[in-house]
């Protein structure tokens, strides 16, 4: 880990050095610059310098670690992963803009439908587990099964959306994933 923090500060420290003491070249408009990052060389223009050099300085910062576990456990309750006490959601989906308590900037996230899937990726063990065992064990009339299965699958999915949501959020807040760590490119300020 520590071998592979100090090849990031390397090549950060490579990139610095070609982006703000180019070499000269008649074609400056044009000119490219390979960075070799890791097993992969990028390519960048000159039109592009600018704005990566404030991204470089930024990344190469180094950013207070946060506490995975204690921001999942926050954000599985529904509290801001920062201090814990302000609320994650207005509504049942929608996420605060930002923390009451704390003022933490919580919109940044990228939950997408991963949320979603883990919840059905939950549910769907959850109940297909059931069904099993009490077909093995117990005997049910069809319409029973009918009304049993549907209905609990609807209430559990309910019932872990907003916790698996919260607990997603918190996991990128914890990481500095998205817009928690670095420059969020929708963030103007």
């Amino acid at each position: 880990m520590q071998e592979c923090r100090s090849e990031e500060a390397y090549n950060i420290g490579l990139l610095k050095r070609d982006l703000l003491n180019p070499a000269p070249s008649p074609f400056a408009p044009r000119l490219s610059i390979v960075v070799p990052i890791g097993k992969l060389a990028l390519r960048h223009s000159t039109t592009h310098l600018a704005a990566m050099s404030t991204f470089i300085e930024h990344a190469s910062q180094p950013e207070a670690s946060r506490d995975v576990g204690a921001a999942i456990r926050r954000g599985l309750a529904g509290r801001c992963p920062h201090c814990g006490t302000g609320r994650l959601f207005g509504r049942f989906l929608k996420v605060v803009p930002a923390c009451a308590t704390c003022a933490e900037r919580l919109d940044l996230h990228r939950a997408d439908d991963l949320p979603a899937y883990l919840v059905i990726l939950i549910v769907g063990h959850v109940v297909v587990g059931a069904m099993l065992a009490f077909e093995t064990f117990d005997t049910f009339s069809t319409s029973a099964q009918m009304f049993i299965w549907p209905t609990l699958t609807l209430v559990l999915a309910l019932l872990l959306l907003q916790p698996v949501k919260g607990a997603i959020i918190a996991l990128q807040w914890a990481l500095h994933m998205h817009g928690f760590g670095a420059p969020h490119p929708l963030e103007h300020e």
